[in-house]
């Protein structure tokens, strides 16, 4: 009768010891209702999910080293001295450029815009105009000179009345097709046929005072 107590007695002891290790397990393993589980950081990663694209746009820019945007035009290069045409270069080009037009001109002319140098069908691997280039008919590389405000398909220097200072304005234009006109075309031929064409465009002006 003893013997059969302390088996009982064995047995309760062992069956407390297993609810105690379940419920602990229990609590440990699922939170009960009002209780969250720790906050985890993620797994560090070797690169970013999301790297955004560098794009770098080139500007295209017209330059000269005859004189810097928005300063005086040096003499040589007016109807007061040698009349010749400045060094012009330009970079950035744009992508799907096929040929350039430049068109220069004053635009504080006492009857409207007038227009000195009409240039087109510059080829896209050309990226300078040398100086004097604009006085030698028929020019270089298979350019070709609209006839400007003078009547001349030359280049025709700045050459204002006397008085205030005159700015004159120097355009080319990237397009992606060459012109179908003739040497001598009128600046409204050759806007004309630009429309629709320009890729992109830069300016670049300077001023003369007689």
């Amino acid at each position: 009768m003893r013997n059969i107590r302390s088996v009982i007695h064995c047995i309760i002891i062992i069956l407390a010891i297993c609810t105690v290790i379940c419920s602990c397990s229990s609590k440990s393993s699922f939170p009960t209702e009002g209780e969250t589980l720790p906050e985890t950081s993620p797994p560090p990663q070797d690169t970013p999910a999301h790297v955004e694209q560098d794009i770098t746009t080139v500007e295209f820019v017209l330059s000269s080293m005859s004189f810097n945007d928005g300063d005086a035009i040096p003499e040589r290069h007016t109807c007061t001295g040698e009349d010749l045409s400045p060094h012009l270069s330009w970079t950035g080009v744009p992508a799907n450029t096929v040929s350039f037009v430049l068109i220069v001109d004053d635009q504080d002319a006492p009857r409207g815009v007038f227009t000195h140098w009409i240039v087109f069908n510059i080829p896209s691997d050309i990226n300078e105009l040398s100086e004097g280039m604009g006085n030698i008919a028929p020019p270089a590389f298979g350019v070709l000179f609209g006839k400007n405000d003078m009547k001349k398909s030359l280049y025709g220097g700045p050459c204002p009345p006397p008085g205030s200072s005159h700015r004159y304005r120097f355009t080319i234009y990237a397009i992606d097709t060459t012109l179908g006109l003739a040497e001598g075309a009128s600046k409204q031929h050759v806007l004309d046929a630009m429309e629709g064409h320009v890729i992109r465009e830069s300016t670049l002006t300077g001023t003369f005072k007689r």
